[in-house]
């Protein structure tokens, strides 16, 4: 019987995991013009593009589903209920998301549910925190350190070369196209 609530509760992450990136993909894409343009285009893009990731992603799973496992994370005893009630977690937290519109990580609420779960029942010593630091923690922290890099170099570089121009709305289609294709 478990297993078959499970399956449900995975096909609703999945589900609301969708809704949450479909629109994080094509948002930057839509610009309705007052030429009336509308959106079908960039939305076909968006859609192209998401079936593409869809697909490669069965490539890059394996590895991802043996990487973070809750067993790596929580050093305990995990069995069917721990991961049903992680699965449980992780899609009302992302449908409540997508209800409001907040773009958030799939991979980061189950991250989150397995870790919030096993301080719960397990307390704070059950983490494995090297694990947790090195390939979570680490790699978030790229985020920020890459905008700052990236804010700096615009400014020293970029900016000063543009001062009295107007935008290249070309420039500016090839930077909202590369953004979308990014996530």
């Amino acid at each position: 019987m478990i297993q078959f609530v499970g399956l449900a509760v995975l096909f609703l992450l999945a589900f609301a995991n969708g809704a949450n990136d479909v629109g994080k993909s094509v948002a930057s894409l839509i610009h309705v013009g007052a030429d009336g343009s509308t959106a079908r285009r960039p939305l076909l893009w968006g859609g192209l593009f998401s079936g593409i990731g869809s697909v490669s992603a069965v490539l890059v799973a394996p590895r991802l589903f043996s990487t973070f496992t809750p067993q790596k994370i929580v050093n305990a005893s995990i069995d069917s209920n721990f991961v049903l009630v992680v699965l449980i977690a992780a899609a009302l937290w992302i449908l409540a998301a997508t209800l409001v519109r907040l773009p958030v990580s799939t991979t980061h609420a189950l991250l989150g549910a397995i870790m919030f779960q096993g301080i719960f029942f397990f307390g704070l010593s059950s983490i494995a925190w090297e694990f947790v630091a090195a390939r979570v923690l680490l790699p978030l922290a790229g985020g920020p350190i890459a905008a700052l890099i990236g804010t700096y170099l615009f400014e020293r570089f970029v900016r000063p070369s543009q001062a009295g121009k107007e935008e290249n709305p070309r420039l500016a289609g090839i930077s909202h196209w590369g953004s979308s294709a990014a996530t």
